[in-house]
């Protein structure tokens, strides 16, 4: 089925799925990435790969050269089909929490028209969604189709380990922490056997809220990223709760974080916070990203992030529907399961057992 189609000025763009990148493009693409000021690990090819193989999806980038055969403007994204329509989706549901196009920003007039760069180049787009990253460059979009998400805290890691002690906002978080150390939690680094454990707990934690848990082994597989590190707080040899970071130019992502019911009067996850703090600190990164979720989804999960402190950083979402496409699409699907009863009956007993 044709996705792409050349438009006028398009020359130097490409579209091609993850697994059809050759040599050259992987490494041009990482290239740019590494150097785009607004990037983040979940941009990279590697990650958006495990995804395209494990989970058998639709993982596409689209890429610009410029004249000097540099790419100035790329966008990986999950594409669904349905019919003669498709949607642009986020990879939220892989918990990859940022998204987005990357482009270059040294020419102040230089404006990108998000949808257009998409449509151009994906016949039927029907809707569009992304998160975007906390700095991302809103003024150099021509685009009214931005909505404020969330917010995340940024801790900036510059002053010295004091001054950030001393900056908690609470002054419970320092409490807990040294309740930690009394009660001999110490850390481990890097020991990925201990996603076993961090898997058990995140199960616990995300069926408390009815959502869905990823398989280990997805988790296992993301762990093998030159860009992932796993930090453990240990009690008698046992991970008592485990976190997942990731990094990419001068930000640590605290990507997950998972602790144990029984022992979390011991404080594991504030330990965790500051050892992490110390760690970023000693291997010269300059932020700490919490990536917040949304209040309403976690608020126990926002409430522990927000406690620490940092620099507040709004967070949009791009999101654009065609209405008169998903007019005509509600009318194609109407109609073809009025010719398939069978199937609009096993849609609707699937329906019902889900609710």
């Amino acid at each position: 089925m044709k996705l792409s189609r050349k438009t006028k000025g398009s020359a130097h763009m490409t579209l091609k799925r993850i697994s059809e990148l050759t040599v050259d493009e992987k490494s041009c693409l990482n290239t740019f990435i590494d150097g785009c000021n607004f990037s983040t690990p979940f941009h990279r090819i590697e990650w958006l790969s495990i995804i395209e193989a494990r989970f058998q999806k639709d993982v596409y980038y689209l890429f610009h050269y410029d004249d000097n055969r540099q790419i100035d403007f790329a966008f990986p994204f999950l594409l669904k089909r349905e019919g003669l329509y498709r949607d642009v989706l986020p990879f939220s549901y892989y918990e990859l929490m940022y998204g987005g196009p990357l482009f270059c920003t040294g020419d102040q007039h230089t404006k990108i028209n998000i949808s257009t760069a998409i449509e151009n180049h994906i016949e039927g787009v029907k809707s569009i969604s992304m998160t975007l990253p906390p700095k991302f460059p809103i003024d150099h979009c021509a685009a009214s189709c931005f909505v404020k998400y969330c917010d995340t805290p940024l801790i900036d890691l510059r002053p010295d380990g004091e001054a950030i002690w001393k900056a908690f906002p609470y002054k419970n978080v320092r409490c807990n922490i040294n309740k930690a150390y009394k009660n001999n939690v110490t850390i481990e680094v890097n020991n990925i056997s201990h996603l076993k454990m961090f898997h058990t707990y995140h199960a616990e934690l995300l069926k408390s809220v009815n959502k869905h848990i990823l398989p280990l082994q997805y988790f296992m597989d993301v762990a093998q990223l030159p860009c992932i590190h796993v930090m453990s707080a240990m009690h008698n040899s046992y991970p008592i709760a485990v976190a997942i970071l990731a990094t990419h130019r001068d930000t640590v992502f605290y990507w997950h974080n998972a602790s144990s019911i029984e022992y979390r009067n011991y404080r594991p996850n504030d330990l965790l916070v500051w050892e992490i703090i110390k760690w970023a600190k000693e291997h010269h990164y300059r932020y700490f990203d919490f990536i917040m979720f949304n209040i309403n989804e976690l608020p126990g999960v926002t409430r522990f992030k927000l406690k620490f402190g940092g620099e507040i950083h709004p967070i949009y979402q791009y999101l654009r529907h065609y209405r008169l496409k998903n007019i005509h699409h509600k009318i194609n699907k109407y109609l073809y399961y009025i010719s398939h009863p069978r199937r609009a009956l096993s849609r609707i007993r699937h329906s019902a057992f889900k609710s």
